[in-house]
């Protein structure tokens, strides 16, 4: 992503949000410190424009030599970066010493810069617990968060067999969070952190479309405001009516249901009736006592 995107988004965002109204601003890739410089800067304008806390996503693979870390550290702690999290797990340590991870991690506690641990997971790798206890002392008596994920398998998966895969026994029921607006370089952007993003996801391209606009798209109209009030489980009886049937198992969380829904090859038949039934309900909740049955409330399919 330009640097100069990066600013103006930012500034696009902070003159949307109200006065005194926290907001929160992360920088991820790929490798957020093969551009350091770059990320120093945007650090400091999210900053200078409001934002109440920064954070970063990295594999630690910057911490290969301590001095350089520390300096770096230092350099983020001025520029008021809050925290640092680390992705630290089997997928990434196959390529990154775990040495360089727990000097990039002593550093950015040495700066008083915050840290997270984010540890995805399948049925036979180490867990959350396996990796902090490789850690040693590292983080004893140190506030951190701490986040395991179970792996989303993307579509047509080859990489990790089922077996490994987390599902739970039943059928995920959790709605999607509420909105997290993730831009990526070419400026396609989504209402979520992208473990489960598909194209009818996308809310539109920042370069071209304000950010409000794309803000309001999500609360509005959007599928992805069924899947932050519903769930994607809401959909799955429309596709049994349909005579598309979708399995009720053998996903590994909502995000993972979410992607099967919307990539369905029934999905552009379901979704126009879906949709406005979630609007119809929406009305319905707004009107409470006030709603008759007896009129009939019509919905376009798009829009």
């Amino acid at each position: 992503m330009a640097l100069t995107d990066a600013q103006r988004y930012i500034n696009e965002f902070a003159e949307i949000t109200i006065p005194g109204s926290p907001f929160t601003v992360h920088f991820s890739g790929g490798e957020v410190f093969l551009r350091f410089t770059d990320l120093l800067t945007v650090t400091r304008h999210a900053k200078e424009k409001g934002a109440s806390s920064v954070v970063c996503v990295t594999n630690g693979a910057w911490g290969e030599k301590s001095e350089l870390a520390r300096q770096q550290a230092k350099e983020l702690k001025s520029a008021r970066m809050n925290r640092v999290n680390f992705s630290l797990d089997d997928f990434h340590q196959e390529y990154i010493p775990l040495g360089s991870v727990v000097n990039s991690i002593s550093a950015c506690l040495e700066a008083g810069l915050d840290i997270g641990i984010k540890c995805t997971v399948t049925r036979n790798s180490q867990k959350l617990h396996n990796i902090i206890a490789n850690l040693k002392d590292l983080l004893l008596n140190i506030p951190f968060q701490a986040e395991e994920w179970a792996y989303v398998p993307s579509l047509n998966d080859k990489q990790i067999p089922k077996q490994e895969w987390l599902i739970p026994k039943s059928l995920p029921q959790e709605h999607c969070p509420e909105l997290i607006l993730t831009i990526l370089p070419d400026g396609t952007a989504f209402p979520c952190c992208g473990a489960g993003w598909t194209p009818r996801l996308i809310l539109g391209n920042a370069r071209s479309e304000s950010i409000a606009s794309l803000i309001q798209k999500a609360q509005y109209g959007h599928v992805f405001g069924v899947m932050r009030d519903k769930g994607p489980a809401f959909f799955i009886p429309y596709f049994n009516q349909s005579e598309e049937s979708l399995p009720t198992e053998g996903y590994v969380s909502t995000c993972h249901l979410c992607m099967t829904v919307l990539n369905h090859s029934a999905c552009d038949k379901i979704l126009p009736t879906a949709l406005a039934d979630w609007k119809i309900e929406r009305i319905k909740n707004a009107l409470g006592g006030l709603w008759n049955p007896n009129i009939t409330v019509s919905i376009p399919s798009k829009g």
